[in-house]
């Protein structure tokens, strides 16, 4: 969504600044004016972590949050992690007062949930640096990620993955053509055009478009849109919700299939950010009913990372040793492994299921194929925000 310029916003961070920032933490490591960054293990372990979590006040997505910190508890259990949440608005500042409350209250590090909070918070990172973990949908433009202060990203990349169903989907569909029915919070922004160009650029007819009502759909309305168009096959992006609109295609004798967090909790129908079968058991056995949400997966990932990259630091440890941590950790995710690269990114492996079909991993896009000129992202400021 847009939102109104925030002249409190701070200057988008530089190689320079983030490199400042860390010349800074090792001169602290060496001069003895804090406690050693790179300090030698010692006794004691440093837990339990006090882990601030930054959540969305309000969401586009419901029950998002809260699926994700059903996530982030099953994957970093209470021996290990104390969290304490806090909620922030769209804004820069708001998303800075949320940070600068979870430091104030003795937070060793930061999850923050949202595309762009990590950018947001670059200011108050540079001045008080500590690691982060920034879990976010993936869903702006790929080549927008900016690197921010002692920051990890862990990103469920679901711009990708719309472009890469788009394409399966064409592939699979044998020239025949779907209808894409998108609410009124995902029309004219980033995932339907994702999805419309990884399926047009793979030979397939995009027979029409419709957006409904995302609180109250026009649902007789979708079906009747899809007809007329003469598709057989609809995808549905509705941000979270959607349920009522896909049990009437199925029900209407559609082919079905759904993007982005489009009806979480409804099972069965193709998608890609839902877990495949064969993912980590352990998982699966955690988030139990929540397995299948994207939200809660994305959630489980982010507390394992947090814990396999600072549980096992001595208690000592300043920053720049924590972040090393989080930049080495190797994480078994619940849809595959996850490493984070040079620039601190990490995509969850994406992987196509449902409709009765063997689980198949996602093919990557080939290389620039979304550096267009003339493209940009329609959302401004934290992405998931109302």
């Amino acid at each position: 969504m847009t939102d109104l310029p925030d002249s409190a916003a701070p200057t988008p961070p530089t190689r320079r600044g983030l490199l400042k920032t860390l010349a800074a933490l090792g001169a602290l490591s060496v001069t003895g004016g804090a406690p050693s960054a790179l300090a030698a293990p010692s006794a004691t372990p440093r837990l339990p972590l006090r882990v601030g979590l930054v959540l969305p006040a309000r969401s586009l997505y419901p029950d998002l949050g809260a699926a994700f910190t059903r996530g982030v508890r099953a994957g970093a259990p209470g021996q290990a992690v104390e969290l304490r949440t806090y909620s922030t608005g769209p804004l820069p500042r708001e998303a800075a007062q949320a940070a600068q409350a979870a430091l104030d209250d003795g937070c060793e590090a930061l999850i923050l949930l949202g595309d762009g909070l990590a950018a947001a918070l670059a200011g108050l990172l540079h001045a008080r640096p500590v690691p982060v973990l920034a879990a976010e949908l993936g869903a702006l433009l790929p080549g927008t990620h900016r690197p921010a202060p002692l920051t990890v990203t862990l990103s469920l990349r679901t711009w990708e993955a719309e472009w890469g169903h788009g394409q399966a989907l064409a592939r699979s569909a044998s020239g025949a053509a779907v209808h894409l029915l998108m609410s009124d919070v995902e029309a004219g922004y980033d995932l339907p055009y994702a999805f419309s160009a990884g399926f047009t650029a793979a030979g397939g007819t995009l027979a029409g478009s419709t957006v409904f009502a995302s609180r109250r759909p026009d649902v007789a309305g979708a079906v009747d849109a899809v007809r007329v168009s003469g598709a057989r096959a609809a995808h549905v992006l509705a941000s979270g919700q959607g349920a009522e609109v896909i049990l009437a295609l199925q029900q209407a004798g559609l082919s079905v299939t759904k993007g982005g967090l489009t009806a979480p909790g409804l099972a069965g129908v193709p998608s890609v950010l839902a877990a495949p079968s064969r993912a980590d058991g352990l998982a699966s056995a955690a988030l139990g009913d929540d397995a299948g949400h994207p939200g809660a997966q994305l959630g489980f990932d982010a507390g394992r990372w947090m814990v396999a990259g600072l549980s096992s630091l001595p208690a000592t440890a300043g920053a720049l040793a924590q972040y090393s941590g989080l930049m080495h950790a190797a994480v078994p995710g619940a849809r595959g492994p996850l490493r984070a690269n040079e620039s601190g990114l990490a995509g969850t492996p994406l992987w196509r299921r449902g409709g009765g079909l063997p689980d198949k991993p996602l093919a990557d896009g080939p290389a620039g194929l979304h550096r267009g000129e003339d493209l940009r992202s329609g959302w401004l400021y934290t992405y998931l925000h109302a």
